[in-house]
């Protein structure tokens, strides 16, 4: 599950929308623990702008550099680019198309509860501008269950 918005100068008057997540990742071991996590993600994405909502659906791959505290806890962080698929954005309504090509930045940790699951949160800042008229990024916080085979 997560919870996304448009950030940046004229996200005033948005909120944040439900969203979900799937996808799979590979936990590449370093050093002790140290691990690359690579992985590729299908996203729902947006924001509610009052009497309508923003809704972008992406295809990302985040690059993340895990490190374990202890056996069960870890912290992340790591880019991310995210590509995307389709959008409600009426362009010619609007006058400007969506941004295709998402670039941003993760924050976060997790929880190993055995050798099979792992629950974490994730902060997620976008770089990119999803539209360059209005100046306004993609945010997102994660919340999410891995299970590894």
């Amino acid at each position: 599950m997560n919870f996304t918005t448009l950030l940046g100068e004229n996200a005033d008057n948005t909120s944040a929308k439900v969203g979900a997540f799937i996808g799979g990742v590979v936990e590449i071991p370093v050093a002790d623990n140290f691990y690359v996590q690579p992985e590729l993600v299908f996203a729902l994405k947006g924001a509610d702008l009052g009497p309508s909502n923003v809704s972008l659906v992406y295809v990302q791959i985040p690059l993340m550099a895990k490190y374990h505290i202890t056996d069960e806890v870890a912290v992340e962080l790591g880019p991310q680019v995210g590509f995307l698929l389709g959008d409600n954005w009426d362009e010619d309504l609007n006058g400007q198309d969506t941004n295709s090509t998402d670039l941003g930045i993760n924050l976060g940790g997790g929880y190993r509860m055995d050798e099979n699951f792992y629950f974490q949160l994730r902060l997620g800042f976008g770089l990119s501008k999803v539209l360059d008229f209005s100046g306004t990024h993609n945010g997102a916080v994660s919340v999410g269950a891995v299970y590894f085979l």
